[in-house]
């Protein structure tokens, strides 16, 4: 597999998505209950944008990711200093093991800060506790944990499970320090307790070469 393009989804590219999404699913278990409608799965409500990743010949998709806009999150909004209609999350990263190690998670999640930054939109994303080679990722991206918490999806044995919330090194009041996030001042106790109880990840300082590419949660 050679040179691979990064450009943005169209609606002819979802049947090559969900095969792309199979594979993933098989390998990695990822989505962890495979959807009734992939397709539908691939445009989650509130999707503003997404983008694929194609190998140089153009015959098969590599690589996904989208945005989801209106994300209620009134903690991350609160940590950024941002309104919540000015939150969007990453969502639906993957790519196949045949095709990890080029960096194209990278060169994905780049276009989604590129296109948020543009929008003036706040970036955030969430990944499971056990979700090991997707915390590398981010982590030596420079992503930021600033938060855990049980998750607001389901599995299919009816658990919540343990979530790590991040945000991109850049933010507009979060500088991934706890001084930095003790500034954001937040007004309710539970905030506060969120804020005193979250780790910052070591790693906010980390270099953004790396090359590992993974399916993310969810």
């Amino acid at each position: 597999m050679g040179v691979m393009t990064v450009r943005p989804r169209t609606d002819d590219d979802l049947p090559a998505c969900v095969r792309a999404l199979e594979a993933v699913h098989a390998s990695d278990g990822y989505p962890r209950s495979w959807p009734k409608d992939p397709a539908e799965w691939l445009r989650p409500n509130g999707c503003a944008t997404a983008w694929v990743a194609e190998d140089q010949d153009a015959t098969s998709i590599v690589g996904h990711v989208c945005v989801v806009r209106g994300v209620d999150d009134p903690v991350v909004a609160s940590l950024t200093g941002v309104t919540t209609d000015r939150l969007a999350s990453v969502s639906r990263l993957f790519v196949p093991a045949a095709a990890r190690g080029r960096g194209l998670a990278q060169a994905l999640l780049g276009k989604v800060l590129s296109w948020a930054s543009a929008q003036e939109l706040q970036l955030m994303l969430d990944v499971v506790e056990d979700g090991g080679r997707a915390v590398a990722l981010y982590e030596r991206l420079g992503w930021c944990l600033v938060d855990r918490r049980q998750a607001d999806w389901v599995t299919p044995r009816g658990e919540r499970l343990p979530v790590r919330i991040y945000l991109p090194r850049r933010t507009r009041r979060s500088r991934c320090s706890r001084g930095s996030l003790r500034s954001c001042s937040p007004k309710s106790v539970q905030q506060r307790n969120l804020l005193r109880d979250a780790p910052v990840s070591r790693s906010c300082v980390a270099s953004t070469s790396a090359k590992t590419a993974c399916a993310v949660e969810p």
